[in-house]
């Protein structure tokens, strides 16, 4: 398909953010980190696996109608998220991974940090509330 319409992308936003069934609702998602960015979904990248390295819970707002026309829908994490304290220097962090699970599961999302973030033992790495944001075109 070419596209979606408006109902479908709003629809699903809502489904991610957990506002209502579509046709199953996921109980969760979880945020992850990437040393080695996706380039499509066939070309997974490789995520964090270093000792004090978890994926965080993250939690969606209801989506909004975006500008340039509504011609987009998003919805950002409304919880604050703390990775770490890391055990040991990671490997450097250049993207983010929106996934079904805790571990392993299915991943929904993805997509590159503005810059990339080292994370040295000890440190944290911290996304702010509203700052982790899906879009829907």
């Amino acid at each position: 398909m070419a596209g979606k319409t408006r109902f479908y992308t709003d629809e699903f936003l809502h489904w991610v953010a957990n506002s209502y069934y579509l046709p199953v609702q996921v109980p969760t998602t979880y945020i992850g980190l990437f040393s080695t960015a996706p380039v499509s979904d066939d070309a997974a990248g490789v995520e964090l696996s270093s000792s004090g390295y978890t994926r965080q819970l993250i939690t969606f707002s209801s989506p909004f109608a975006g500008g340039l026309g509504n011609d987009y829908s998003y919805t950002s994490n409304s919880n604050e998220i703390f990775f770490g304290p890391a055990a040991v220097n990671w490997p450097q962090v250049v993207a983010i991974g929106i996934w079904n699970a805790a571990t392993a599961g299915t991943l929904y999302y993805w997509d590159n940090l503005s810059s990339p973030k080292t994370v040295n033992a000890g440190d944290y790495l911290y996304f702010p509330a509203n700052s982790v944001t899906v879009y829907e075109v």
